[in-house]
């Protein structure tokens, strides 16, 4: 798990590799939190990401090519460790890939990729999905 810092005159943001989320996004002007401290006696989580799920499926479990699966709440990525494929002083990119772990609870290969990107008073976020199955 590592987390990355960037930030302008404006805006200070740190991000974790650990399920790919932002943990922070401070304004420098008047020291700002905008997002969730992430106390785990109450919930863990900043910003999490939740794919290939929000919420979760009947029962817990569905079927694929008649092959039952159980898929957690929100999906697989926000405990999943990410890669940082990219970095300059403004933007960072995070890759989540298919692994024998994630086929087990959801059978397609994928490249999910997260993009922070500092702008003058804020950030922008991107999510990119490629689907690297032979199946649909």
């Amino acid at each position: 798990m590592m987390k990355y810092i960037l930030e302008n005159e404006n805006i200070k943001i740190s991000a974790n590799t650990f399920g790919g989320e932002l943990n922070n996004l401070i304004s420098k002007k008047n020291s700002t939190e905008f997002l969730w401290n992430g106390d785990e006696s109450y919930w863990k989580y900043h910003s999490p990401i939740l794919f290939p799920i929000v919420g979760r499926v009947t029962d817990g479990k569905y079927l694929v090519d008649g092959l039952e699966y159980e898929l957690p709440q929100h999906g697989l990525a926000r405990t999943k460790d990410f890669k940082m494929i990219e970095k300059d002083d403004n933007h960072i990119v995070f890759e989540l890939l298919w692994s024998e772990d994630t086929l087990k609870v959801y059978p397609y290969k994928f490249s999910l990729k997260l993009s922070y990107e500092l702008l003058e008073n804020g950030v922008k976020v991107g999510y990119n999905v490629t689907n690297l199955d032979d199946k649909d």
